[in-house]
């Protein structure tokens, strides 16, 4: 007969090989999917002076869309790497792309949702 000792340290074996092998499957099986993208180049782009990057998202337009917790802008990337910005109130934080086609972001000084 085991000792309880024994018993609880069969179980964390048995319980951390089932994770592991849990763990291979799943990135054997995200691996192997064969419509899967591979992203096998970076861009980079420098964003304007008084911009710390907060929050981005991808724009029903095409574009990748940023905001910033400095300078009182949103400002929108196009895939060439042109930025164009749009001065706001106060303060944007996060940023995401809607079902209804349009941006909807926060502002954290003025406390508003604004699209």
């Amino acid at each position: 007969m085991l000792s309880k000792r024994k018993k609880r340290k069969t179980r964390v074996v048995l319980c951390s090989s089932f994770l592991v092998l849990l763990l291979v499957s799943l990135v054997l099986a995200a691996c192997s999917n064969p419509n899967q993208k591979v992203l096998n180049h970076f861009s980079d782009f420098a964003v304007p002076n008084g911009y710390d990057v907060y929050a981005l998202t991808a724009g029903p337009d095409g574009n990748v869309w940023f905001t910033g917790n400095d300078g009182n802008k949103i400002g929108k990337i196009t895939s060439s790497g042109i930025i164009t910005e749009f001065p706001i109130a106060g303060g944007p934080n996060g940023i995401t792309a809607c079902p209804d086609g349009n941006l909807w972001f926060t502002e954290h000084e003025t406390h508003m949702i604004r699209e």
